[in-house]
């Protein structure tokens, strides 16, 4: 069993398809979150629902009884988020006709970017030798989940793995300045042999860490047991 659809659509339309949390706008990136855990209590009335986007509703999830860190969502927060959003949702409306319509959040903007990135490392493998160098690899989704605080939400398989992936790509822009300032002959051939050898050694690196980002983010909230193992 499910939410009934009906009151589904009724508190989106409530919620403005924003965030009961973070207020931000989700479009279709909206979940409903069982705010009595659907495992202990299996309730799918609609009371029991709260809207949230994809990064909080991950945060509310994420919480290690084994590993404790900072203060878990209780049962009595999210009814108060819930409430006290319906609430000026309802009464002040004219607070969305300046609204942004949509901000990505940086986990999910990593994914793009690593997405991205894991192209650009393809082009070493092209057929054609004039085409395997293509452009610097993208970490503004990371300096922005820094900056936020978000990375502190991941598990520390996630974030460690991560790390790796930027590190990769942080080294294949060094190799890419030294690539296009070469000094002679020797210096250029040097350069795009180890830049074309670490894009390809940052392909896997990166598909690692978008695949355990896309678990943490995808799969029902639930970290994976590896992942704290």
């Amino acid at each position: 069993m499910s939410f009934n659809k009906e009151e589904k659509a009724e508190l989106l339309k409530k919620c403005h398809r924003r965030c009961c949390i973070c207020h931000r706008f989700c479009g279709f990136k909206m979940e409903m979150h069982h705010i009595d855990p659907k495992a202990k209590s299996d309730d799918d009335n609609i009371e029991n629902a709260i809207p949230l986007c994809f990064e909080c509703h991950a945060e509310v999830g994420c919480y290690n009884e084994k590993h404790p860190k900072g203060t878990k969502y209780s049962k009595t927060e999210l009814i108060g988020h819930k409430k006290q959003w319906l609430e000026i949702c309802e009464k002040v409306p004219q607070i969305f006709v300046n609204a942004a319509n949509r901000d990505i959040g940086s986990l999910e903007g990593m994914i793009l970017e690593l997405k991205f990135n894991i192209n650009a490392a393809k082009l070493a493998d092209g057929a054609n030798p004039d085409q395997r160098i293509g452009c610097a690899l993208k970490s503004s989704q990371y300096e922005k989940a820094i900056s936020e605080g978000t990375l502190l939400l991941l598990p520390d398989g996630v974030k460690e793995k991560l790390d790796e992936a930027y590190l990769a790509a942080g080294k294949i822009n060094t190799h890419i300045s030294m690539y296009i300032t070469p000094r002679d002959t020797n210096a250029f051939n040097f350069a795009k042999r180890e830049l074309t050898n670490a894009l390809r050694n940052s392909k896997d690196i990166i598909e690692d860490a978008l695949e355990l980002l896309n678990n943490f983010l995808s799969q029902g909230r639930k970290v994976n047991k590896k992942v704290h193992e």
